[in-house]
């Protein structure tokens, strides 16, 4: 190749390596990233998984997690949380979090993820304290 091909050929490449989302970002299956961003017809948007432990004292609980019930605690969840916004002001979907009580329980629940923060590792919900919202379990060293 000519010197001046490969002047033209390598910002292209970079230029185009701007386009795709970056860090943790993942895209929907079926998306096509090009120079003029993300396009398709079936697309949700960028996304981030994140795996989150929820427990209940006593555990049993049922666990609702975005409204749909996902099983009864201690249990792990793959939470999936979209990017909404237009580039430049992109803001990361919250979650909540809900445990459905027994008989002389009371409801416990809460919404995580406030600011784009990382969803806690571990959620734990005490079923009999109804003076006290749930609270993410203490972090062990690092958020």
């Amino acid at each position: 190749m000519t010197m001046k091909v490969m002047l033209v050929i390598v910002p292209a490449v970079l230029l185009a390596a701007c386009a795709v989302p970056q860090g943790g970002m993942k895209m929907e299956k079926g998306s096509v990233v090009s120079l003029f961003g993300v396009q398709d017809d079936t697309r949700t948007g960028p996304f981030v998984d994140q795996i989150v432990q929820i427990v209940t004292i006593p555990p049993g609980a049922g666990v609702v997690v975005n409204g749909g019930m996902m099983g009864h605690a201690p249990l792990k969840v793959s939470v999936r949380r979209y990017w909404r916004g237009a580039a430049g002001s992109m803001v990361l979907d919250t979650t909540s979090v809900d445990a459905l009580p027994a008989p002389g329980q009371c409801a416990q629940g809460g919404v995580y993820g406030n600011n784009n923060r990382r969803l806690p590792s571990r959620i734990v919900f005490n079923m009999t304290d109804c003076a006290n919202p749930a609270r993410p379990a203490p972090a062990a060293g690092k958020k």
